[in-house]
């Protein structure tokens, strides 16, 4: 006979393993000891973009900074990587960041965090 699959139990491991997934995003997402795009440790001052709620190491500060004076047509490149498709990973890494954020501050997402509380 066919083995019988046990859905609610499915169901339970499913919504654990989701559950463990935002709760690693709201621990994660927003930490201060990370540099936020390249994940190494910030010795020292970083920089806080406080818009997005993230931490940038000091070389990534620099490539931020270097990304918004392209950006703003200011300067142009001052190392040959700083190419479009340099410029097209931060634009989309800042993007991401922003999903992130908005989504961290969402209803949904707080409703969440206090299921995990009460697990």
């Amino acid at each position: 006979m066919a083995e019988v699959i046990n859905l609610d139990r499915r169901r339970k491991q499913r919504r654990e393993i989701l559950l463990e997934a935002a709760g690693r995003l709201a621990r994660c997402s927003g930490c201060q000891i990370r540099c936020a795009r390249c994940g190494f440790r910030v010795e020292g001052d970083s920089l806080v973009l406080p818009e997005l709620g993230i931490h940038l190491c000091e070389p990534c500060r620099a490539e931020y900074q270097a990304y918004l004076e392209r950006l703003n047509g200011t300067t142009e490149p001052d190392f040959y990587w700083q190419s479009n498709d340099w410029m097209e990973t931060w634009r989309s890494w800042l993007d991401h960041q922003r999903a992130v954020f908005n989504f961290r501050r969402s209803k949904e997402f707080q409703r969440l965090l206090s299921e995990l509380v009460n697990l």
